[in-house]
């Protein structure tokens, strides 16, 4: 009984962690600091908007309110996606904070089983370090800033491959549940795209192999059972994409929005430490990884484990062809292929934090030294508090509690909920129609069942751009990277002025913009009112009102008709 306890300390201790860095978020509930962008600025709000209209089940061609105005059914998620019921069930905020606990939980739990397979697979004399090895990198993986709106799509590779590992061990039915959780819970166009390919060019090449082991056919339903779901939950996208006319904005983004330079830099950087959409980790991990995966490939001793090969040289093999696929002249080739143009084919990244540990952990296993131990029980513990220390809430909440300068916002301060409850009251005793938001994100007004123009959508209708392009067109020509970022992309149809392109973290109330908007552009679109954290000197607006709540304040501008 003992010895079982003793056993299970490593993971024991492992979870307890993990309970620790997710917990914050359940004490603090809506003083939590969560990370805006790509998040509280838009996903939030596509589940958010979709639960107050009641539009879940709507056809592909009704229209929803939401960003950027109506805007077909087919451009949200559909309603297989699980962020979209963790919505509807608890609200907004615990949707994200369950969301995050979930994908960080079940990052640890799926990891630890792979690796321990793994570890034990390689192993000659299995023995209690392997239960270290696999806890600590478990919990390791556990601890990257994963973007949890991806769900499972990073966070859960771990899923997938202990789904593999069990075909192989002939425990079917438990391989192809894990394989239904991963589907259904991970996105299709990020990560569902890359998986699909490496899992069939895994089965080609080795299918001699997995005949002789009577896996094979086991392997493809796994693979189709995979496919069947991402075409089940996608199915508003693929109709759209086979069955519509719907001209999407991603059309002009897909010809031009290729860079003018590759930045090997940058892209160097991605591989050491990780991308925002897929997970950020220390760049220690990253480098010893690379220089783990090299030496597990050209040193002989190490080559008795096909497995270590195997998921070195797919390691290095994704790194390069990152490298390869984010070159400018190889990007503008791609992007006039219809329908890969519109993939962004080098998100083979998101790939990379799965891959980089799984190294990580082998190297530290393989690669022995006089005093190896105490080196790397120090690196474990400063990869774990560093974990803490850079994680959004748990950085803010300890400058807090020292005094130390703190810019970033609270879900509460970010949507400014008190404040916009004052707006929303004046706005429908006026019987509004329509506003735009200056100086703050869109989501802000939206969040708060405020009908507006603008928003940010990765998918809207090319017309709806167009129409946006006519309002900003004269302000956006002063700055040519403003230009470019709506031209070439234009995901966010923002009230963009050319000194603050869509930094509004450090506005203040007494500031003033004069902006080149085209008003009458505005006013066709429905827009009475422009809401605004700053003062705004355009000759065509006039200031109605405006509302504070502590430093903040929301300026309420009306369109002048006759200056249009």
């Amino acid at each position: 009984m003992i010895k079982e306890r003793v056993d299970k300390l490593p993971f024991l201790l492992s979870l307890a962690t993990v309970l620790l860095f997710v917990s914050l978020y359940w004490v603090k509930g809506e003083n939590s600091y969560i990370n805006s962008f790509d998040n509280l600025d838009s996903v939030t709000i596509f589940f958010r908007s979709l639960n107050q209209g009641n539009a879940q089940f709507l056809n592909n061609e009704t229209m929803v309110d939401g960003m950027i105005g109506l805007q077909p059914r087919q451009v949200y998620p559909s309603e297989f996606e699980v962020l979209l019921w963790l919505d509807y069930f608890f609200g907004t905020l615990w949707a994200w904070i369950i969301n995050f606990s979930l994908v960080h939980l079940i990052a640890f739990v799926s990891f630890y089983f792979f690796i321990k397979r793994i570890l034990l697979n390689i192993s000659e004399n299995a023995d209690a370090s392997i239960e270290w090895y696999a806890s600590l990198s478990a919990l390791i993986f556990a601890l990257f800033n994963f973007w949890t709106n991806a769900g499972l799509s990073v966070a859960g590779l771990g899923l997938l491959g202990l789904s593999i590992l069990l075909i192989n061990e002939h425990r079917l039915k438990s391989a192809l549940f894990l394989t239904l959780i991963y589907g259904f819970y991970s996105s299709f166009i990020l990560v569902g795209i890359f998986v699909g390919l490496i899992y069939g060019v895994f089965v080609i090449v080795y299918i001699r192999k997995l005949i002789i082991e009577r896996t094979l056919v086991w392997h493809s339903i796994n693979l189709l059972l995979l496919g069947s779901i991402y075409v089940v939950v996608n199915y508003r996208l693929f109709s759209s994409i086979l069955f519509s006319n719907f001209e999407s904005h991603r059309i002009e983004f897909s010809q031009s929005s290729i860079s003018k330079s590759w930045n090997l830099g940058s892209t160097f950087d991605i591989l050491v430490h990780g991308h925002n959409h897929a997970a950020n980790y220390s760049a220690w991990i990253g480098y010893f990884s690379i220089l783990a995966a090299i030496i597990l490939l050209i040193t002989k001793k190490y080559h008795q484990s096909k497995t270590s090969l195997l998921l070195s040289s797919l390691f290095l093999t994704i790194s390069i062809s990152l490298l390869f696929l984010m070159a400018a002249p190889i990007r503008t080739q791609l992007s006039q292929i219809p329908l890969i143009g519109m993939v962004q084919l080098d998100r083979f990244y998101f790939l990379l934090p799965f891959l980089t540990l799984v190294i990580f952990t082998l190297g530290m296993y393989y690669i022995r030294f006089p005093k190896a131990l105490i080196f790397k029980v120090i690196i474990v513990l400063a990869l774990i508090a560093n974990s803490f220390l850079f994680e959004l809430n748990w950085n803010s909440t300890i400058r807090d509690i020292f005094g130390m300068n703190n810019f970033k916002s609270t879900y509460h301060d970010f949507y400014r909920i008190k404040l916009m409850t004052q707006v929303k009251t004046y706005l429908e005793n006026e019987d509004y129609q329509r506003v735009m938001s200056f100086g703050m994100h869109p989501a802000v007004a939206i969040y708060n069942g405020i009908r507006s123009a603008d928003g940010y959508l990765a998918n809207y209708s090319l017309e709806s751009k167009h129409r946006f392009a006519e309002v900003i067109e004269n302000e956006i020509a002063k700055n040519e990277d403003l230009e470019s970022y709506f031209l070439r992309w234009g995901s966010r149809a923002y009230l963009y002025n050319a000194q603050i392109f869509n930094e509004f973290d450090f506005l203040k109330p007494d500031q003033s913009f004069k902006n080149d908007f085209n008003y009458k552009a505005i006013d066709s679109m429905g827009v009475d009112y422009i809401l605004s954290v700053v003062r705004i000197l355009d000759e065509q607006l006039a200031l109605e009102t405006q509302f504070q709540e502590g430093d903040e304040i929301i300026y309420i501008y009306s369109i002048k008709t006759n200056k249009i």
